[in-house]
């Protein structure tokens, strides 16, 4: 049995997928049952308000976002049960990523992935 405690917030951080697979494939007898052994992400599209400075609403900003920056800057990863950030949920969950741990290879989670998201409400 291979027991892993690596798993962060966002399940992909402390390099779970790699070290999990690297630790089964070294240390465990073939066929080793790996907990936990699934990695399954959701994602939802939020509103997102700026924090305020000063008592000032900074949301005018938004047009004045470099727009070389609007591929990589514009994503904020946020736990949803903590309550983090001023947020409004736009759509409903849905999965993006799903992958058996001590099984999977990082080389195939593709970089980039089209998803469709459900929309709840307008925003």
């Amino acid at each position: 049995v291979l027991v892993s405690e690596l798993m962060d917030a966002s399940g992909l951080g402390e390099n779970l997928i790699s070290l999990t697979r690297g630790a089964r494939e070294r240390l465990c007898r073939e066929g080793a049952p790996v907990i936990p052994c699934r990695l399954r992400l959701l994602a939802v599209l939020c509103e997102v308000r700026m924090p305020q400075l000063a008592g000032v609403n900074m949301d005018a900003f938004w047009p004045f976002w470099p727009s070389e920056r609007l591929d990589e800057g514009l994503w904020i990863g946020v736990d949803l049960d903590k309550h983090e950030g001023d947020f409004r949920i736009l759509t409903e969950p849905t999965e993006f990523l799903s992958l058996e741990l001590g099984v999977a290879d990082p080389s195939s989670i593709p970089p980039r992935k089209e998803i469709d998201f459900q929309g709840t409400t307008d925003g």
